[in-house]
């Protein structure tokens, strides 16, 4: 009896967390790229500290005084992002392979009127680095960067 209220309970609360090959966990920071035109961009955080268990990751991200932390949980479900610069958005995230991709669509207001932006950040391992990918769409207007984070011991 006591295996059949296993099995039930183990049914009920569904597949168990796969885990994963990719661990983000470290303390990153920005490797400027040639094709940056500074050493500080606005649209690129200058590091990134990831916290990575099986069921979620915390990043907390730094541009100079301003930090903003995001926990993700990575079942691919849509969830509200209240905290987000630029106002609420609405959130994914899931592994796609090696690859954690976060995908949000958030409406803001702008003198023009209403826009819609959705944005897809990719994260992943590229030998010692790690790749964050990012792209913007609005309308048909896309912006695409690649940022290079090196791991920094602590």
């Amino acid at each position: 009896m006591p295996y059949l209220i296993l099995i039930i309970t183990l049914t009920l609360a569904g597949p168990l967390p796969r885990p994963q090959a990719t661990n983000l966990t470290g303390h990153w920071v920005r490797v400027p790229s040639a094709d940056t035109a500074s050493a500080i961009d606005p649209f690129e955080a200058q590091s990134e500290d990831i916290v990575q268990t099986l069921l979620d990751v915390q990043i907390t991200q730094r541009w100079g005084i301003q930090v903003l932390t995001q926990t993700r949980v990575f079942d691919g479900v849509e969830r509200d992002d209240p905290n987000l610069p630029g106002g609420p958005a609405r959130s994914t995230t899931a592994w796609q392979g090696d690859r954690l991709v976060t995908t949000l669509r958030r409406t803001v207001t702008l003198p023009a009127g209403v826009a819609t932006v959705d944005v897809r950040e990719v994260r992943y391992l590229d030998g010692n680095r790690m790749v964050v990918e990012i792209t913007w769409t609005s309308g048909t207007t896309t912006v695409n960067r690649r940022v290079s984070y090196a791991q920094v011991l602590q």
